[in-house]
């Protein structure tokens, strides 16, 4: 019974990682650094990617420019503005994150 158990609740925990990791592109165009990719505000990225926490991946490009790619806490696609002109805009498929926003101009 005991081993049972044991499994039942080791198939739980991998079910669980497999549902709260998602693939994405992740970095950034600015800086140094590990995530640094001077190519990561090119339309149509491809390249480094990571298996990160979250539902989804994300793009931020900020009011001046700058982008970053990463995993957002969202479940649905979405697109968000700010004050500074910068906008934000999650996918939910693994490495989704390529493009640069488009579908919320």
């Amino acid at each position: 019974m005991r081993t049972c158990f044991t499994i039942l609740l080791l198939s739980l925990v991998v079910a669980l990682e497999t549902v709260l990791a998602i693939s994405c592109y992740h970095c950034q165009d600015e800086g140094s650094g590990w995530y640094y990719d001077p190519t990561c505000g090119m339309p149509d990225y491809h390249g480094r990617t990571e298996n990160g926490e979250g539902s989804s991946c994300s793009i931020t490009i900020t009011g001046s420019g700058l982008t970053y790619r990463g995993f957002s806490n969202s479940t649905l696609d979405s697109c968000a503005m700010d004050s500074d002109g910068g906008v934000t805009c999650s996918c939910t498929i693994p490495q989704c994150n390529t493009n640069l926003c488009e579908q919320c101009q």
